[in-house]
């Protein structure tokens, strides 16, 4: 009896073993990323953005078409230009200080001083006002009624003041920010981001990965896959796929700055001579050509292409510059390693000499891109807001234009386009802007990934994933 007894414990032992390591157990998911940054001020990837997520608060997020309040517990517009916002009451950074109206405040004015792009929310404010501890005013210039969708973007993340302020003299603080989302970071290496849950969820594991693919033989290493996967499908059998629409559009920038590139001439006979066919058919389906320079659902959007078409057909028997070895970079990030040769092989047709370089450090990747000397970068970008801008801001300032096409007239237009609030007023001068770029021939797109493919362990429940862009998904929902 007693060895039977003896037996019962230590299997209920190892069961509750079993069932605290399942509990305990981490989320494992690989970024497309060989650095990320979780400094907002700068500019951040889809992968930093992601991390950035988890970690951080904001007043407001947005869900699809839905804003939520999050940091905020409750926003009212007093008037059409004054707006009050309350903080809510027990919101904490992750070392047990309450989040006030002076962090708010702070963070705000952190981004307005040190942020070069994505400024447009800073033109429409006139004033900020601290109330009490609680409460804020702000005080429009007109009304906007794209403000709060804008605030509600992954850009304006709450730190604590007193943080900022020592983060203004130590940017190494920014791999630790003292945030007052769901998750801290405690661990930051070349290698992998380490999070713990400031309540409750599991704790989750961002391993960085350059090569922006997965191995299939090598995916039960995670448990959510957004990148690429090389190989056979079988080993897939555990994991459950879902497409959300999170639209995403590879372009090819020539560096204006470049001896090859300064004239248009040369410039537009180059992109009338692009084939992309063999490069859409490696996405296996993912991916279709690039209707726009605006990603097909982005506010500004337009299914055709009379100004590239009348391009193409201009310059199209003008011969391209003469260039002994053609200079290639590749925005890691944005393109999976498997898929660069074909990149390459496309340049080949025209220049058949030519050497490829990569760009990982994301921040500076424009200003990085231009100082190479390089002739042409592949980058992907996409918007959060679904809004033209968000694309178009690139040429109104010079860190992350990576052409290095700066035109005055066209950056004031980008810049004037932010204070019209009619929504089908602003798409007819983001449609004038888009083809003043076009004209330029300074940016081709390449193709369109409309869906993204998310791998999921099917053991993993992840309610409400897919209602917003799946770099603005909330960690904490997943549970066994």
């Amino acid at each position: 009896m007693e060895k039977i007894l003896s037996f019962i414990i230590i299997a209920l032992s190892l069961f509750v073993s079993i069932a605290s390591y399942a509990e305990i157990k981490p989320l494992r998911i690989p970024l497309h990323a060989a650095k990320i940054t979780l400094d907002p001020s700068g500019i951040q990837d889809l992968s930093s953005l992601f991390v950035s997520r988890q970690v951080n608060c904001q007043l407001v997020r947005s869900y699809g078409s839905v804003i939520s309040l999050e940091a905020a517990q409750s926003i009212h517009f007093i008037t059409p230009t004054k707006i009050l916002i309350t903080v809510k009451n027990g919101m904490t950074f992750h070392d047990g200080s309450p989040v006030t109206a002076n962090d708010v405040v702070a963070s705000l004015n952190h981004l307005k001083k040190s942020r070069h792009t994505l400024r447009n929310i800073f033109n429409w404010i006139k004033q900020i006002e601290i109330l009490n501890q609680r409460q804020i005013s702000i005080t429009l210039i007109k009304p906007v009624p794209q403000f709060l969708n804008v605030l509600s973007s992954p850009n304006y993340a709450i730190f604590k003041k007193e943080f900022l302020a020592n983060a203004k003299n130590n940017s190494d603080l920014w791999r630790f920010p003292l945030g007052c989302g769901k998750y801290k970071v405690n661990e930051s290496s070349d290698r992998v981001v380490k999070l713990t849950p400031a309540h409750h969820g599991k704790s989750i594991e961002f391993y960085l990965n350059k090569d922006d693919q997965v191995i299939s033989s090598s995916i039960d290493n995670y448990d959510i896959v957004d990148l690429h996967i090389v190989g056979k499908p079988g080993n897939l059998a555990h994991y459950r796929s879902i497409e959300l629409f999170d639209p995403t559009q590879i372009y090819l920038g020539l560096n204006t700055q470049s001896n090859h590139w300064k004239k248009r001439e040369d410039r537009c006979s180059f992109f009338a001579k692009l084939d992309a066919t063999k490069v859409i058919k490696q996405y296996a389906g993912l991916a279709k050509p690039a209707a726009d320079i605006l990603p097909e659902g982005v506010l500004g959007y337009r299914s055709s292409l009379p100004t590239l078409q009348k391009l193409k057909k201009q310059f199209a028997l003008i011969n391209t510059a003469k260039i002994n070895q053609f200079c290639l970079s590749y925005l890691t990030v944005s393109v999976p390693k498997e898929y660069r040769a074909e990149y390459q092989h496309m340049i080949e047709r025209l220049y058949p000499n030519v050497r490829t370089t990569e760009i990982t450090n994301n921040k500076r990747f424009g200003i990085d891109f231009i100082n190479s000397q390089c002739d042409a970068l592949i980058a992907g970008i996409k918007s959060n807001t679904l809004d033209g801008y968000d694309l178009l801001a690139i040429f109104s300032l010079p860190d992350p234009n990576f052409t290095g096409y700066i035109d005055k007239k066209i950056t004031k237009e980008i810049e004037g386009s932010q204070n019209e609030s009619d929504p089908k007023s602003r798409v007819l001068m983001y449609r004038h802007i888009v083809n003043e770029i076009e004209e330029s021939c300074v940016i081709h797109p390449i193709l369109t990934i409309p869906m993204k493919l998310v791998f999921i362990r099917k053991e993993l429940h992840t309610p409400n994933i897919g209602k917003g862009p799946f770099n603005e998904y909330d960690l904490s929902e997943v549970y066994d």
